[in-house]
């Protein structure tokens, strides 16, 4: 009961920060609330760092749609954690989202 208790509360320290994909006609829309500006990176480029654009307490970042790739989102102190449906562990102990389509 004592582990649990302590999981939940790691989870809402921790937390996940909400955001969503939205494929459209030719492109792929991430959506991301976070407190601080993020970046997006994905494996379509070498997991180079995009700024994401802010409206209305919102961050967004559009890319061409492609087929499959890798991705993450950033800020000044590390990793943001996603809650994405797949994803792959890395040997730094953060791990990438896996976009399928």
């Amino acid at each position: 009961m004592i582990s649990r208790v302590i999981v939940i509360l790691l989870f809402l320290v921790t937390g996940c920060s909400k955001y969503n994909v939205k494929v459209d006609n030719d492109k792929i829309l991430f959506t991301l609330r976070n407190d601080s500006k993020p970046y997006f990176h994905y494996s379509v480029d070498g997991f180079m760092p995009h700024e994401m654009k802010e409206e209305n307490g919102v961050y967004y970042f559009s890319i061409k749609k492609s087929k499959d790739f890798k991705y993450f989102f950033t800020e000044e102190k590390g990793l943001i954690k996603v809650d994405c449906p797949f994803i792959e562990y890395d040997d730094f102990g953060g791990y990438s989202c896996i976009f399928a389509m």
